[in-house]
């Protein structure tokens, strides 16, 4: 069976400290408010490489991050992990 180091980041700077963690799925928030900007969001997928990244708190009414923001996101992160967009309910 296989397993899958996941890393929830929710309301949280780039510490110093998540440079040791090796996720295999990274889930992100990329609305910049109060939590990670798009900017921070691919220093940290950058930093951290994992195979599989998932943005979160973008699309809907009242987010910061628009669909455009997630899929300009997803074009660069580029190589450095596969991203995907869930669908956004409304």
């Amino acid at each position: 069976m296989d397993f899958y180091d996941i890393y929830y980041v929710g309301d949280s700077n780039i510490v110093p400290e998540m440079s040791m963690l090796r996720p295999d799925i990274l889930l992100l928030p990329i609305d910049g408010y109060g939590r990670l900007s798009i900017e921070e969001a691919l220093r940290l997928v950058t930093m951290l490489k994992p195979h599989w990244t998932i943005p979160y708190n973008w699309g809907r009414a009242g987010e910061e991050a628009t669909a455009l923001d997630a899929q300009s996101f997803k074009v660069r992160v580029g190589s450095h992990s596969e991203v995907l967009l869930l669908p956004v309910s409304q």
